[in-house]
């Protein structure tokens, strides 16, 4: 865990740390324009990764959350919001054809 240490950065995190399950950056100081980018080049090697938390960031939003899991389709979640599974998915779907013929 490195939360709420002011880091600007990841680093060479993927060298120090291949094995790296979870990351927790939450309230450091990453932000820029290009911050998901970033983050996917970063963190794209670490194949055991599952969860990165970076809620606290300056300028992180929901969007950004949203694009880091798109970048990284083996995640199973960012900060507190899990990946919808196939079910939740499917599910999604026939309540939108249901209301759609209800309404």
């Amino acid at each position: 865990f490195a939360a709420g240490n002011k880091l600007k950065g990841l680093g060479s995190l993927a060298v120090r740390a291949p094995a790296l399950e979870l990351l927790d950056v939450a309230g450091n100081q990453l932000s820029g324009t290009n911050l998901v980018p970033q983050l996917v080049a970063q963190l794209s090697s670490l194949e055991e990764l599952t969860w990165v938390r970076l809620d606290g960031n300056p300028g992180w939003n929901s969007e950004q959350r949203s694009a880091l899991m798109a970048g990284l389709p083996e995640l199973e979640g960012v900060d507190d919001e899990a990946r919808p599974v196939e079910a939740d998915v499917w599910q999604a779907e026939e309540d939108a054809e249901l209301h759609e013929l209800l309404a």
